[in-house]
């Protein structure tokens, strides 16, 4: 993974952010510079159409399934020159539920903001907590957009474990040449389902594959593929956003 945008996170407290205001925007040029970022496979089907899905590890080796938009020098190609992502495209949980963040603590997760983000302690933004210190509908509302992101974590943890289990991750290098006469750059120490081992699984293996849902996920992270040629496109237009 290339990074990330987070930089001061705090977990929300009724008493210490009692009255902390919050303005959001459309302009996600935050996000600029995330050429990846973490998936989870709920939305596998629908980002499959933009994006391609690959698996890598982390700095600790826990392998990450990942949406690709850009390659290094690119930035996040998705994103344009005023900060709005590029219409009618899906964007990454991981993305929209910023400002907030779910942190971890003895084994509890809490609603967390960052509190470098621009539109926090804005006058005009909304209340997070109501006068009485219940959480406002605008944390409400974030807060079950991180419960729900966390949820399709632990499904994407489990897939990923039965990839593992299954040994069907193989090493994957993806090149890209921006222009004729150019030096290819490429993204590499990536991984990507073999699909002839997966076909060649076991009867009892594939069954539970099928039938975990599992299988769905792998076809369309292998369809994703193909989006590679979009992001080739994307770095020769002219309206490429800026590396950042």
């Amino acid at each position: 993974m290339t990074g990330t945008f987070y930089r001061r996170v705090e977990v929300l407290n009724r008493e210490l952010h009692a009255g902390l205001r919050l303005r959001r925007s459309a302009d996600i040029r935050y996000a600029a510079g995330l050429r990846d970022c973490p998936i989870v496979v709920d939305e596998f089907r629908e980002a499959a159409k933009t994006y391609p899905i690959v698996f890598a590890r982390d700095e600790a080796g826990q392998l990450m399934a990942l949406a690709v938009m850009g390659f290094p020098g690119t930035g996040n190609l998705w994103v344009d020159e005023q900060g709005l992502w590029r219409p009618a495209n899906h964007i990454p949980a991981y993305v929209r539920r910023y400002p907030f963040a779910a942190v971890e603590s003895e084994g509890q997760f809490f609603l967390g903001l960052d509190m470098d983000f621009e539109g926090v302690g804005a006058e005009d933004g909304e209340a997070l907590f109501e006068a009485d210190g219940t959480p406002s509908p605008a944390l409400s509302q974030a807060g079950a957009f991180i419960d729900e992101f966390l949820q399709a974590h632990g499904r994407t943890q489990a897939f990923l474990a039965e990839l593992e289990r299954l040994q069907l991750l193989r090493p994957l290098t993806a090149e890209a040449w921006s222009g004729e006469g150019q030096m290819p750059t490429s993204l590499q120490n990536l991984l990507y389902i073999d699909k002839p081992r997966m076909d060649a699984l076991r009867s009892c293996e594939l069954v539970d594959f099928v039938r975990s849902g599992h299988y769905t996920f792998a076809v369309a992270h292998l369809a994703s593929l193909t989006n590679f040629r979009i992001l080739t496109a994307l770095m020769a237009t002219p309206e490429t956003p800026s590396a950042c």
